[in-house]
């Protein structure tokens, strides 16, 4: 067999292994769609208030947004919260514009942990737009008697 040949029965397949392993990777180490969408919302220019992991206190991020908020600057701040069986957010956005949403993100909505069926369902905080904070430290748009029930992709996930 020629060296060129040879070489190629070992290449081709070498480089397809680690395109897949870096897609893999990006997959479950880049930035989320969650994330993708909150930076285009928000903007390059937008105060980035943090992202709260599941156990951590929400209080810097949280006095953050409300400190943006009242100041008419564009921020974002995320929360993660305990999901079954992926992982579960909820973002809270002010653009430009002036204008607030509440994105609710599942990782997986299948199940299974992973990335592999990814959502984010984007509602509009109602006008005139006020923040308020629940029991857990968080901030939320949506006031207790006016949020629906509580389901994962609700825009007010937390009951109050």
């Amino acid at each position: 067999m020629k060296p060129f040949v040879k070489w190629m029965l070992i290449s081709v397949p070498t480089v397809a292994v680690m395109t897949a392993i870096a897609v893999h990777y990006w997959n479950l180490y880049g930035p989320d769609l969650l994330e993708e969408r909150v930076r285009k919302i928000a903007g390059s220019n937008s105060i980035n208030c943090g992202r709260v992991k599941i156990g951590e206190a929400p209080g810097a991020a949280t006095a953050c947004a409300l400190t943006a908020h009242q100041a008419g600057q564009p921020f974002h701040v995320r929360y993660d919260i305990r999901g079954i069986d992926s992982q579960v957010s909820i973002a809270i956005v002010r653009d430009a514009s002036g204008n607030v949403s509440a994105l609710a993100y599942d990782s997986d909505i299948e199940g299974g942990g992973g990335r592999a069926h990814q959502v984010v369902n984007m509602s509009a905080c109602p006008r005139p737009f006020h923040l308020w904070v629940n029991p857990s430290g968080r901030i939320n748009c949506f006031q207790p008697q006016t949020s629906p029930r509580a389901r994962v992709m609700s825009p007010n996930a937390e009951p109050y």
